[in-house]
């Protein structure tokens, strides 16, 4: 991402080149130059100057025309053509942007570097989100320090595992390829950058020299990082290992999910539960607060994941072990017996 920001201590401005952490991990050192290189583009063609007004603009205008669509009202149909040439106007103006500081990065770091940098960043595009906010958010909120990387590549060994999220990831990835841009997009789609190349069938390709041998310290780095996007950047953080994970996040976090409706699942034991799903017009209401503003099939989820978290703490008081594995689907073990009280 490209910025500008303000001195702390004065009005001057400086301009500012930040590069996500995961693509460290992912890149190869000649992609990720191709990524400076392109962000540098920006710089250079006055595309940062401009680029915050034109953004926001465009975000006012669209997001007024969608609350416009189907207005009975006919005084807002000159703003509703202005509208849709401005977008119109600009959308090749913020493409054509890109496909030049495409340009800049292949003139200086060759075209299958900056196309398999296109490639790898589309990829991380669809399971780092996913790991974000599901394996290390709820870390963080317990206030421990995760290895980030480790467990992003724990995780995504996890999901190789798996052959129905191999076949959705895959499929994806071909479709994404394929896809053009839709009307609204600022950015051109992946294919038409990879053709802009003049490398429309490029492969990702694992260069030698990994990008996270720029850093000194890889676990210095990814403190430095999570402290800087926190509140309160001060706020101490206790050294984690995700073989803890269990323990130390998911079963406190269990524990306070069921908590204001313990003395409700007190009345449904383990062999119960599926007798409760199967009867879920009548147990799931009593989860509410007041009116209904879920789908009967929406409370049914809702109601089988408590079940689930129910199950996953009663096991934890009759002395089951728990492993929760970045990735993995929970999984309680006891005298040999075992168990995945969010599969089951």
């Amino acid at each position: 991402a490209t910025s500008i920001r303000e001195s702390r201590f004065s009005r001057k401005r400086r301009r500012v080149v930040g590069l996500g952490l995961p693509l460290f991990a992912m890149l190869d050192q000649d992609e990720l130059a191709s990524v400076v290189a392109h962000e540098f583009g920006h710089h250079t063609a006055g595309d940062v100057a401009l680029g915050p007004w034109l953004y926001g603009t465009r975000l006012a205008i669209g997001t007024a025309l969608e609350r416009l669509e189907g207005s009975a009202f006919w005084l807002h149909l000159p703003f509703v053509a202005y509208g849709n040439l401005f977008l119109r106007i600009t959308r090749s103006t913020s493409r054509e942007q890109e496909l030049s500081a495409d340009r800049l990065a292949a003139s200086c770091f060759g075209a299958a570097s900056t196309a398999t940098a296109l490639l790898r960043v589309n990829d991380i595009d669809m399971t780092w989100p996913v790991y974000w906010d599901g394996e290390v958010i709820p870390v963080l909120e317990r206030s421990r320090l995760p290895r980030v990387l480790e467990g992003f590549e724990r995780f995504t060994a996890e999901l190789e595992k798996r052959p129905k999220v191999v076949e959705d990831l895959a499929r994806l990835k071909r479709e994404s390829r394929q896809e053009a841009s839709k009307p609204l997009d600022t950015h051109p789609s992946l294919r038409e950058r990879l053709i802009a190349l003049g490398t429309p069938d490029a492969a990702s390709r694992r260069g030698a020299r990994s990008s996270l041998q720029l850093f000194d310290d890889v676990a210095v780095a990814e403190k430095q990082i999570i402290q800087s996007i926190l509140r309160d950047p001060n706020m101490p953080l206790e050294a984690f290992e995700w073989d803890a994970a269990a323990e130390a996040v998911w079963l406190p976090s269990w524990m306070d999910t069921i908590g204001p409706y313990r003395e409700m699942f007190a009345r449904i034991p383990p062999s119960a539960i599926p007798d409760a799903l199967a009867d879920a017009a009548r147990w799931a209401p009593l989860l509410r607060a007041g009116v209904a503003f879920l789908s009967p099939q929406a409370e049914r989820k809702r109601l089988s994941g408590l079940l689930g978290v129910h199950l996953a703490v009663r096991l934890h008081e009759l002395g089951f072990t728990f492993t929760c594995a970045p990735g993995a689907a929970p999984s309680a073990s006891k005298d040999g017996a075992s168990v995945e009280p969010f599969v089951v």
